[in-house]
C-alpha cells in the first residue's frame, strides 16, 4: 500500500482515526504532566589493606563485592537504607563484563543508582546506601573476625556531582507512544475495513 492508500484508509474511518488520537494524547499528556525524574550514581571499588588500587583484583575482593551487592539489594538492605533516611528506589549492580545470558564478575566494582522524582532526595539516599556498603563490609569482617589492620576497605571511584534529570528518557517514551498510537490507528482502520459491520463510512458515502 502506498502513502495514498493509507490516508484514504484511515479518511474512511473517522471514529477510529478519533479515538486512537485521543487514547494517544491522553498517554502524552500524563508522561509530559509527570514530574521528571533523576538519577545519582556511584561506582565504589574494593580495595585489600595498603592497595593503592592498581593491583590486580584477588578472589576475596571480587567474593567480597559480590556479597556486599547481594546484601544491600535485599529486604534487609533495603529496611537499613530507610532507617538512614535513604527513601529514593535503588538498584546495586556488580560489574558484569559478560552479558545477562553470560555474566562475567571478575572486577569488585559495584555501581549504585538511584532513582527519584525529587533531586535531593536522590542525592540523600546516595549518601546513605554509600554509606550503608560501607559499613556493610566493615561489620562483616568484624563478625568474622579479622583484625583491623587487614580489613578490606572501599573506595568511591566516581560519583555524581548533582542529580541528571532524565530527559533523554522522557523524549524516548514521548517517541514509543506517538509510534504505538500511529500503529494503532493503521490496525484499527484496516480491522474496520475487513468487517463491512465496523465498517464506518461518512455521511453521504453509499455502499
Amino acid at each position: 500500500m502506498t502513502i495514498q492508500d493509507f490516508a484514504l484508509l484511515l479518511w474512511r474511518h473517522p471514529v477510529v482515526v478519533l479515538l486512537a488520537i485521543f487514547v494517544t494524547a491522553g498517554a502524552a499528556l500524563h508522561i509530559v504532566a509527570e514530574r521528571p525524574a533523576y538519577e545519582t550514581r556511584a561506582v565504589v571499588n574494593f580495595l585489600m589493606p595498603g592497595s593503592t588500587g592498581f593491583e590486580n583484583f584477588n578472589i576475596s575482593l571480587v567474593v567480597e563485592g559480590a556479597v556486599t551487592a547481594l546484601s544491600l539489594d535485599s529486604q534487609d538492605g533495603t529496611a537499613r537504607v530507610r532507617r538512614q533516611g535513604g527513601t529514593a528506589a535503588y538498584d546495586v549492580v556488580l560489574a558484569n563484563r559478560g552479558n545477562d545470558e553470560q555474566p562475567v564478575h571478575d572486577q569488585p566494582y559495584v555501581t549504585l543508582i538511584v532513582n527519584s522524582h525529587d533531586p535531593a532526595q536522590a542525592s540523600r539516599t546516595l549518601a546513605v546506601l554509600i554509606g550503608v556498603l560501607r559499613a556493610d563490609v566493615r561489620d562483616r569482617q568484624v563478625a568474622a573476625g579479622a583484625r583491623p589492620d587487614a580489613l578490606i576497605t572501599t573506595h568511591v571511584v566516581a560519583s555524581s556531582d548533582r542529580p541528571i534529570p532524565l530527559v533523554s528518557r522522557r523524549t524516548r517514551a514521548l517517541a514509543a507512544i506517538g509510534a504505538a498510537g500511529l500503529l494503532a490507528m493503521l490496525v484499527g482502520a484496516l480491522m474496520a475495513e475487513r468487517h463491512p459491520r465496523l465498517r464506518l463510512r461518512r455521511p453521504g458515502m453509499t455502499s
